[in-house]
């Protein structure tokens, strides 16, 4: 038996015995600029950016990092 178990605090008031864990409201959807991106969709992004050497990835999206473009 693992140390929590022997050492957590027991629910031995009425009020805490019939509480139930929080419920919370749905998150809002995700603003228009933002994806989720999936393992495939990350693998699909290395292959691309393999094939692109001269374009990393930022947070803000991708950037080009040949100075003669600039």
């Amino acid at each position: 038996m693992s140390h929590h178990m022997k050492t957590r605090p027991r629910k031995t008031q009425p009020w805490d015995i019939k509480r139930h864990p929080t419920v919370y409201a749905p998150l809002p959807p995700l603003p228009h600029k933002w994806t989720v991106i999936s393992s495939d969709a990350k693998h699909l992004m290395q292959l691309f950016l393999l094939q692109h050497p001269n374009l990393q990835l930022s947070s803000a999206g991708f950037y080009h990092t040949d100075p003669t473009l600039l």
